[in-house]
């Protein structure tokens, strides 16, 4: 049976590492003098090289925020803090969305998703970013040595 990939040109993570590649290309002249298809491969090199170290901030990053959330928030003595007050806040003016009537016709029901996400935005936020600034700096970093290793396979 064929397995279906997915198109890693379509990712955030290519488009992120294809603009920081252009940024690099002003750098050096050498680059400059690179193909489309020589640019295209590095990129899909530092990307695949970059989801493997994603996959492992994610599998780091979910138990330590997991024990934040119940370990932290989730503690009755931390009741006054501004941040948490506001953490739960956000989520509990959320449940009323979600319990409730969505409608009847699916535009309704459309509204009520949007509704709950527009005010779960900044939740998602505050819980995502820490792990997409560890996947950023690797994928620079990464970007970087699949840059010196492909140089050096271009002028040898």
């Amino acid at each position: 049976m064929k397995r279906m990939k997915r198109n890693l040109q379509k990712s955030w993570l290519y488009k992120y590492i294809r603009y920081r590649l252009e940024r690099e290309c002003f750098k050096d002249a050498k680059l400059q003098g690179a193909s489309r298809e020589q640019k295209d491969s590095i990129c899909l090199k530092a990307v695949e090289r970059t989801r493997s170290y994603s996959f492992l901030f994610a599998f780091l990053y979910l138990p330590a925020f997991s024990s934040f959330f119940f370990g932290w928030i989730m503690n009755p003595r931390n009741g006054n803090n501004e941040f948490i007050s506001w953490y739960l806040g956000v989520i509990e003016s959320v449940v009323p969305l979600v319990t409730g009537d969505w409608g009847s016709s699916w535009n309704e029901k459309r509204g009520a998703v949007l509704l709950i996400f527009f005010r779960l935005i900044p939740i998602f936020i505050v819980s995502a970013a820490p792990l997409f600034l560890p996947i950023l700096i690797t994928a620079n970093r990464v970007l970087k040595k699949t840059i010196q290793e492909s140089m050096l396979g271009i002028l040898h």
